[in-house]
């Protein structure tokens, strides 16, 4: 929004991200506002153990050599930037289809990790009714494989 302070903004939206996706060229190489604020921070919460991924992509040609870049798994996997491709649309079909597998691996990831601790938890009123191995707690129930949020 117009007035808004952006970059407190944006360290909150990173601090709540579980997956930070960074476009890669010449430019975010170059860009100290990057390196000290965003990304700076983003690599120290990873460093010390929080669950957050970053994702670069190579959108255009650049230098990666010798940072942090290098070392992270990008897209497209065959560390072409997606400019040098001859077909950019497919470069990008393919860079829309990686992510959705990671997004779909993150929430099977993540419920499991519900499933798992709802085996130490109580029978509810809920869980008698529609099945305990469907009822993760009072607000969270899985549904034909589907994970449902909803209120206490």
């Amino acid at each position: 929004m117009p007035g808004a302070i952006w970059d407190s903004i944006a360290r909150e939206h990173l601090r709540r991200a579980d997956v930070v996706v960074v476009l890669v060229s010449s430019d975010f190489m170059a860009s100290d506002a990057i390196w000290d604020n965003e990304l700076r921070e983003s690599l120290e919460w990873r460093k010390n153990g929080e669950a957050l991924m970053l994702l670069p992509i190579l959108v255009r040609p650049c230098v990666i050599k010798n940072t942090v870049i290098e070392t992270i798994q990008g897209l497209p996997r065959n560390q072409t930037a997606v400019s040098a491709h001859i077909n950019q649309d497919e470069a990008w079909y393919h860079i829309v289809l990686e992510i959705t597998r990671l997004v779909e691996n993150f929430e099977q990831d993540l419920a499991n990790t519900i499933k798992t601790s709802a085996k130490h938890t109580a029978s509810t009123p809920i869980q008698q009714i529609i099945g305990s191995k469907n009822v993760i707690s009072g607000s969270v129930i899985i549904v034909g494989g589907n994970l449902i949020l909803g209120d206490k």
